[in-house]
């Protein structure tokens, strides 16, 4: 059977043990109870917190997924834009008729022999007019390479479908140095097209003096081949080397009816 106590007791009993009041136990039991609740309430909160956290870092995780598919994505359409519009300047400037890849190997070489064959001029029409035309328009495109740029940016943004103040910062500038490498590129293919054409002319008319048509030409290979000292003779053959340089790129000239690339600043 259990022993009630009065509160007198009880109060006596508490100061016995603790020195408390009855008072004092109450609020301390009081308290106890509270801070109980507050702890509850706090668990409750952590526990949704932490929750939140997991599922919120979970669907930024899968929002920079998808921007980062969304990116690549629109890398890949400026990829392939870049491709289709150096495709169309390489037609342009006439380097399609003349380029050879090799299949095993996947190099790439430059074939003027409708150009020229055997070393001399080739009377076919269609190299001869592509070469003609390309050079003019290189020769055009590149005596502007601002507008150049401005227009091989135009084209590329419109062949991706898209659009230069929608592209991130990091696309732009990665488009901008993708067009300045194509650009650069080209010029060197069209550049590298004309070298081999004026070197192989350069070579002919070195061996087969008989085809130069310029008359100071002639004069100087009828002073070297009457030259009997080596010394002399040497000089004459490097001025021979330097105007027949310059004759070369003037049958190049006549023929394109412009300059060549490397003449441009």
């Amino acid at each position: 059977m259990a022993v009630r106590l009065t509160p007198k007791t009880r109060a006596r009993l508490l100061r016995l043990l603790h020195g408390e009041t009855a008072a004092s136990a109450e609020e301390h039991e009081l308290n106890a109870v509270f801070l109980q609740v507050v702890l509850a309430i706090m668990l409750i909160f952590m526990i949704t917190f932490f929750l939140f956290v997991e599922k919120t870092g979970g669907e930024i995780s899968r929002l920079d997924e998808l921007k980062n598919q969304v990116e690549d994505a629109r890398r890949d359409k400026l990829v392939t834009a870049l491709e289709h519009t150096a495709a169309r300047y390489r037609v342009r400037y006439g380097l399609v008729l003349f380029l050879r890849v090799d299949p095993g190997t996947g190099a790439r070489s430059f074939d003027l022999s409708g150009v020229i064959r055997e070393g001399a001029l080739s009377s076919e029409e269609n190299p001869r007019r592509s070469f003609r035309l390309g050079g003019q328009n290189a020769y055009l495109d590149y005596s502007a390479p601002g507008k150049l740029n401005e227009t091989w940016e135009s084209e590329t943004l419109a062949d991706a479908g898209l659009k230069m103040d929608r592209l991130s910062n990091a696309d732009r500038l990665w488009l901008k140095e993708q067009l300045k490498l194509q650009v650069g590129q080209i010029r060197g293919e069209i550049t590298e097209v004309q070298t081999l054409a004026a070197a192989a002319l350069q070579e002919h008319f070195a061996t087969h003096p008989e085809a130069v048509t310029d008359p100071e030409l002639r004069k100087l290979l009828t002073r070297i081949n009457s030259e009997q000292d080596p010394a002399s003779r040497r000089l004459l053959l490097g001025e021979l080397t330097g105007r027949l340089n310059i004759f070369v790129r003037k049958e190049l000239h006549r023929i394109s009816e412009v300059p060549m690339l490397e003449e441009l600043p």
